[in-house]
């Protein structure tokens, strides 16, 4: 349902007019019925990697690179229509993870990837590990693959190690340790094509990620754990210290003697790791709705989001707390869209965001800005004056959008609790209730909206659907009703038909 959301939203803006080609330019008109998909934004973010000025970033719909250099103000400056599990990075190279096996793409010029090569796989691939030559990517179900890519565009399989419930892989010399649903399994490598089991530690259970750092090991588990091993000798792991974290973690970093946790809904968890046998929480910050996979450079964090689809940059102060400063959210959920000139305006994200996005050419979207607004938004609408959300709590919310860029928000507009539909019809606002009653008001003023008449249906409104001289509206939940509104105070009906089915368009 994501993806055709996306689609049918980029679809909309090149037919809506969202940029007029330039007068000298001729532009080819597909055939009558002909569908090009010409971008798309988004989907779930679930992997991230940071490399120079550059981060990467996997999500459930598409490869996205993103210009990090003004880490206020993120841009996505490329991507690709592969979706994407988990991210490594190695010698101007990615590969990424998904349901179908395993993709190699070159970023020796970010802002132009190009996949050069795709393994299959026959089952989902989930996480991924490189040591020199050597991929190991992991299967949720069935164990890890081993993969040489000593010439990146050509991948080839060197071995199959089956193993249940595998989570995350780490590696280190000729060991890699994988983290699963029975614990810590310890595979030498020596032998690519022959890998065998070195050591295991079940009493560690549903382990999310692991992470190898000099003598040490590091594992996170579903129920909010993370755990040390000291693998000195990586044949007999012995486990130093474990540290309760609330609720669920998944990915973490460690840098130096930092521990960076994806701490699920409650944010990013910060564990002073100077003694292996006595960890210490530091902090928890409250960042986005649920993260689940973290990078780290320097002393900042790229924290991407699964229900707002988007990437959190977040600093890390020498006082130990951490703050966000920036965000590129792509819409995990779009749930609602208006157009106006060359932006649309986005209800993304679990809270009901307005994501704003820039469209140059029909080929380029790019997100602009995000507003996170007092009252959750259920639906938006445009004029060329104003920008209008309607919210969950029955109150539109007038903005400014002269600037896209810079939304500001003017005042609201309290509704009965009974409404139930919003729609704007040029200079005019619409608003309907369960008990069928629609009210009119004038948009045209700089001031807030003034109601101006209103007309009754036999039935609950549903939702709206209107043009210069027609209303359509759902009504009752069973039926559709096309009304004539030349002179809005005074609509004649034109047609209506009944449905099946419930309808709420």
């Amino acid at each position: 349902m994501k993806a055709i959301t996306i689609f049918c939203f980029s679809l909309i803006f090149c037919i809506r007019g969202g940029l007029a080609p330039a007068a000298h330019a001729e532009v080819a008109k597909p055939p009558v019925g002909a569908l090009t998909l010409v971008d798309r934004i988004g989907g779930s973010s679930l992997a991230v990697v940071v490399h120079g000025d550059y981060a990467y970033l996997g999500q459930s719909a598409e490869f996205s690179v993103l210009d990090i250099r003004d880490r206020r103000h993120p841009q996505r400056v490329a991507y690709l229509p592969l979706a994407a599990n988990a991210l490594v990075f190695s010698r101007n190279y990615i590969y990424a993870t998904n349901k179908t096996g395993i993709a190699v793409i070159d970023v020796k010029q970010p802002t132009k990837p190009v996949q050069v090569a795709f393994l299959p796989t026959p089952v989902p691939l989930q996480s991924v590990a490189i040591a020199g030559d050597v991929l190991y990517v992991g299967a949720s179900q069935t164990g890890f693959y081993t993969i040489d890519v000593a010439d990146p565009h050509q991948p080839r399989l060197i071995s199959r190690f089956w193993q249940s419930s595998i989570e995350d892989i780490a590696v280190q010399g000729d060991y890699l340790y994988l983290g699963s649903a029975s614990g810590l399994q310890i595979i030498n490598m020596q032998d690519a094509s022959q890998p065998r089991l070195a050591a295991e530690d079940n009493t560690v259970r549903q382990v999310e990620a692991v992470v190898v750092a000099g003598h040490y090991a590091y594992l996170t588990t579903a129920n909010g754990q993370l755990v040390v091993f000291d693998i000195t000798d990586p044949q007999r792991p012995t486990q130093t210290a474990t540290l309760s974290i609330p609720t669920y973690t998944k990915q973490l970093q460690v840098r130096g003697d930092w521990a960076y946790v994806a701490n699920g809904n409650r944010g990013i968890a910060l564990v002073d790791l100077s003694n292996r046998q006595q960890l210490r929480l530091v902090s928890v910050a409250k960042i986005g709705t649920l993260v689940t996979a973290l990078a780290v450079a320097d002393k900042t964090i790229y924290a991407t989001d699964v229900s707002d689809g988007g990437l959190h940059i977040v600093e890390s102060s020498d006082a130990n707390q951490m703050t966000e400063i920036g965000a590129y959210r792509a819409p995990g959920i779009t749930s609602d869209l208006a157009l106006e000139n060359r932006y649309a305006y986005l209800i993304s994200g679990s809270e009901g965001d307005l994501t704003v996005v820039a469209q140059d050419d029909c080929t380029n979207l790019v997100g602009v800005g995000n507003y996170r607004v007092h009252d959750r938004v259920a639906k938006v609408a445009a004029n060329a004056d104003h920008l209008y959300a309607y919210g969950a709590h029955h109150t539109i919310q007038i903005m400014d959008h002269a600037n896209p860029t810079q939304l500001t928000t003017l005042g609201s507009l309290a509704l009965d609790e009974d409404a139930t539909a919003f729609a704007l019809q040029s200079i005019f606002a619409l608003v309907g209730d369960k008990h069928g009653t629609v009210q009119i008001y004038d948009t045209a003023s700089t001031d807030l909206p003034v109601q101006i008449g209103s007309f009754t249906l036999d039935g609950a409104i549903g939702a709206f659907a209107s043009s210069d001289e027609y209303l359509l509206v759902a009504v009752g939940g069973h039926k559709i009703v096309l009304l004539n509104i030349t002179t809005l105070t005074q609509p004649v009906q034109v047609a209506s038909i009944v449905l099946p089915s419930r309808c709420n368009m």
